[in-house]
């Protein structure tokens, strides 16, 4: 049976967690009393880090506890979710808790006061940082932790102030997710997690297979790089082969991961496919095999946090080659052979599909405008196919905010606008948009204010793929930026998959 770890963190006592020099150098760091954020891919041992940091940190002499902000529950106010954080943090530290008094509970730093040890160095390790989904609740969270960290430079050597150590963790762009005022992370070192190495991937394997094979490893390792969970899933797949037959099967498995895919590829392609900056910079990167990296831009820095990319120099390339061929099917490009191949882009609903739309109007225009679309789109009249999938999109979002009720959209669309003027954002509302109902908005309206309403599993992810892509049927611009309509295929295809991605974030689940 083998030993890979494909569900969570790697235990403390497993052999299978590799030495990683991210580890090493936020080790560094904190032993200097530095705030630390580390970035990095999902699935890339994070947590598996601090783990192991807890116990190094411990033994080293520190207090240390941790708190994964994934965890939090549904909370009413601020305050109940400081209080859930500084109790999970003194579960954590295995001390008891002193709550601040009630003038007090909106403050993170008198939550803190009541939990960390009056006269130790003290290690506090947030994991998944970013997920803090209500937008006030985060920039007030840490914004009052920037504070604290401006307080270091003039706080005595053993106060409070000095003896707090953060460290943050996640797989996130921090510039989008905090104003620059409000944000710690642009103060603190920045570290990124690395990939393994062939030499432990082969030590890897050799642990999991109970032994050398150093042909089938160098496969995987071509096909997959350092990535550690995709690394262990294929270790495991050919776990049961004998030494004779591993090396084929590793090929099966290869080619099996890059036909069908897995969750891993589309957790992370999600986050592509729903921004059209990141899917430009990906499709340059398809037809050039590179993209220039824009050290100013986020966007190229976020690629490489999700892990689709790395940097080689000063130029962004794929990280593997299963991302390499995940990515060009994605974007679709190349072949009219190869376009055919990405067909299964195009999800076909039924109208069942569509039964969370109430208003029934609504709902038929949903269904027939997806319909109609799937069948242009088969039928290669691309441009009437994103059409469609734009009449849908609209239909669904507009049902959906004006089922959420007055009091609710407008607090949306306020915050949306908020956020937009927040981050330089050219987007504004027209004259009607600030009085009128969802069904009279425009289709980016509809987006932005959307995204800052809660779905099914928290804040959607809208993506404006469909507004952008459908200036490619208005006539004036077809022909500034003119293609042939059998060159609109990968537009079509990522229409198809960005609505998609909405109906799954906001229908509600089967009972």
């Amino acid at each position: 049976m083998s030993d890979a770890i494909l569900g969570g963190p790697v235990p403390l006592q497993s052999n299978l967690y590799m030495p990683r020099t991210f580890a090493d150098q936020v080790m560094r760091a904190v032993s200097r009393r530095e705030w630390v954020l580390v970035l990095g891919p999902r699935q890339h041992g994070k947590t598996s880090a601090i783990f192991r940091f807890k116990r190094d940190l411990r033994e080293s002499g520190f207090e240390c506890g941790s708190v994964d902000l994934q965890r939090a529950p549904v909370l009413a106010t601020f305050e109940s979710f400081l209080e859930w954080f500084a109790r999970q943090l003194a579960r954590s530290l295995g001390r008891d808790i002193q709550p601040p008094a009630a003038a007090d509970r909106g403050q993170v730093v008198e939550w803190l006061r009541g939990v960390v040890p009056p006269d130790a160095p003290t290690v506090i390790l947030i994991d998944e940082a970013s997920a803090i989904k209500d937008d006030v609740w985060r920039n007030s969270f840490y914004g009052q932790l920037r504070s604290l960290k401006n307080a270091v430079a003039e706080a005595d050597e053993n106060s409070f102030e000095t003896r707090l150590v953060f460290v943050f963790a996640g797989t996130f762009d921090p510039v989008a997710i905090l104003h620059r005022d409000n944000s710690p992370f642009n103060i603190v070192q920045n570290i990124d997690t690395d990939d393994l190495s062939e030499e432990s991937a082969r030590i890897m394997a050799t642990a999991i297979w109970g032994g050398a094979d150093d042909d089938a490893v160098a496969a995987i390792y071509a096909g997959v790089g350092g990535q550690p969970f995709l690394l262990q899933l294929l270790f495991d797949a050919v776990a049961a082969c004998s030494p004779v037959d591993r090396r084929a099967a590793v090929d099966v498995e290869l080619n099996s991961l890059r036909d069908r895919g897995h969750d891993h590829l589309r957790a992370i392609f999600r986050f592509v496919i729903s921004d059209p900056e990141l899917m430009d910079v990906v499709g340059r990167v398809v037809a050039d095999g590179f993209a220039p990296f824009r050290a100013a831009n986020s966007k190229d820095k976020f690629l490489e946090v999700l892990g689709v990319m790395r940097l080689d120099g000063a130029r962004l390339t794929f990280r593997n080659a299963l991302y390499a061929h995940s990515a060009k099917n994605l974007i679709q490009l190349g072949s009219p052979a190869e376009a055919e191949a990405g067909e299964a882009a195009v999800f076909d609903y039924t109208e069942e599909s569509f039964d969370f739309v109430v208003d029934p109007q609504l709902r038929e225009i949903a269904f027939a405008a997806q319909k109609g679309a799937v069948a242009c789109h088969r039928g290669q009249s691309y441009r009437l196919a994103l059409a469609g999938f734009g009449v849908a999109l609209e239909a669904v979002l507009i049902d959906w905010l004006t089922e959420k009720g007055v009091a609710q959209y407008e607090l949306a669309r306020t915050s949306a606008v908020d956020r937009a003027t927040r981050t330089g954002d050219s987007w504004r509302l027209v004259a009607r948009e600030g009085r009128d109902p969802p069904a009279e908005w425009r289709l980016i309206t509809l987006c932005r204010v959307a995204r800052e309403v809660p779905g099914v599993a928290g804040q959607i992810e809208i993506p404006e793929v469909i507004r952008d892509l459908r200036n490619c049927i208005h006539p004036a611009v077809m022909r500034q930026r003119y293609r042939p309509e059998g060159q609109l295929a990968p537009e079509a295809n990522m229409s198809a998959a960005a609505l998609a991605a909405v109906i799954r974030d906001i229908k509600p689940p089967n009972p």
